[in-house]
């Protein structure tokens, strides 16, 4: 199907390509985060969180929250804005909003007990915008080929979603959202990868929506089609900020309470 020009085709698109089909909201419950900023899930059911105040966090399936590293011990994180864990979840990597670092740390979920290493900051993304805080929002990584990929989504001033080689973080592909995203998303708060499909999911905690892209991979990022979009309602307890796939590849959103406890949703996804 040729890629979308006009809003219209996306919302005929919606209908007649496979996507996720995400039900209302299923689950949620208050968690002792208060500025979550991202989210990615772990084999065992639970989840690391950065709160760009306070560190990194573990949740364990009950959605009891441990701090694992506060942010005074290390510079670099203060302002998270992004968790990935690696395609072989071996190590984990983190996304500061300031100067666009990336960290990497070794990571072990195994017999329900969490051990994280201090992370290490190997390298930035580049800078593409001239506001500091509306830089990169989001990560997440993929296999494409042979090749580890890291997806990143930049907030705002260009609204934008980039591809970098791991783990040299070499600039594959950038590509600045078209007009249709751009009306739906009013920033972009963070990006997964649905790898059932290669499908992408971007979040804008502004607009409390998720939009299900299709896009052509290969050596650049083009002819994205809007496979479906669905909008974040309900009590939620500040704006959604993180997004990640559980164990049980249910779509999970975080909120930033802004001082007050965040939202953890889970929402069913049916293929």
């Amino acid at each position: 199907m040729k890629a979308i020009t006009r809003l219209t085709a996306a919302l005929l698109i919606i209908l007649l390509t496979p996507g996720i089909k995400l039900a209302a909201q299923s689950f949620s419950k208050s968690i002792d985060i208060v500025e979550a900023s991202a989210i990615t899930g772990l084999s065992s059911g639970s989840f690391i969180v950065v709160d760009d105040e306070r560190g990194i966090f573990y949740l364990n399936p009950n959605l009891e929250a441990e701090l694992l590293l506060a942010a005074e011990q290390h510079s670099f994180l203060n302002d998270l804005e992004g968790v990935a864990l690696s395609p072989d979840k071996k190590q984990i990597y983190f996304l500061s909003e300031k100067g666009g670092s990336i960290s990497l740390a070794e990571i072990s979920d195994s017999s329900g007990k969490i051990v994280l290493g201090t992370p290490q900051i190997i390298g930035n993304l580049p800078q593409i915008g001239e506001e500091s805080n509306k830089g990169w929002e989001g990560i997440c990584t993929t296999v494409l080929g042979n090749r580890s990929i890291l997806l990143a989504a930049h907030q705002e001033k260009p609204k934008a979603i980039a591809m970098f080689e791991l783990p040299s973080l070499k600039l594959i592909s950038m590509c600045k959202l078209p007009e249709e995203l751009k009306n739906l998303l009013k920033n972009l708060s963070d990006i997964c990868v649905d790898d059932r499909t290669g499908h992408i999911l971007l979040l804008s905690g502004k607009s409390a929506r998720v939009v299900e892209i299709k896009a052509k991979i290969t050596d650049q990022i083009d002819e994205i089609d809007i496979i479906s979009i669905t909008n974040l309602k309900g009590n939620l307890s500040g704006r959604p900020e993180g997004l990640c796939f559980d164990s049980n590849e249910r779509l999970v959103v975080v909120t930033d309470g802004a001082g007050e406890p965040g939202t953890f949703i889970r929402l069913n996804t049916k293929k």
